[in-house]
């Protein structure tokens, strides 16, 4: 009884330490991707787009030219006021790439500024939902 009390707890453990190392890199992913997109809406907040479109990666930087991207955070700001502060931060997968969710409050609303990233961790994808 005590041996099967003792293999059980082991097994416990390793379960343990099996997820808990799973995590951790997620995590790691996870932290440095919302320091990349706070950072990148910090950039926008402090008008400072040409470091805001360094990030871009070439299909970006094609569809979207730093004019257009200060054209559309001043449409933002036009339609929900002026920046608050960031409220939360989420990320999911799609097709191959990380989106983070920068939940953020304006004058007027709260909303999500999605930043994409590819594999590189160069913004591939931007929306304001």
């Amino acid at each position: 009884m005590l041996k099967r009390f003792a293999v059980f707890c082991l097994l416990v453990i390793f379960v343990f330490v099996l997820a808990s190392c799973g995590q951790s890199g997620e995590s790691d992913v996870n932290e440095e991707l919302y320091e990349k997109a706070s950072e990148f809406v910090s950039q926008l907040v402090d008008g400072d787009y040409s470091s805001a479109f360094a990030s871009f990666d070439d299909d970006m930087k094609a569809a979207l030219p730093q004019s257009d991207l200060q054209a559309a955070w001043e449409q933002v700001i036009t339609q929900v006021g002026d920046y608050k502060g960031e409220v939360g931060k989420r990320t999911d997968q799609v097709d191959g790439y990380d989106r983070v969710f920068v939940n953020s409050e304006f004058e007027d609303a709260t909303i999500d500024i999605i930043v994409v990233f590819n594999s590189e961790k160069e913004i591939s994808g931007l929306f304001f939902q």
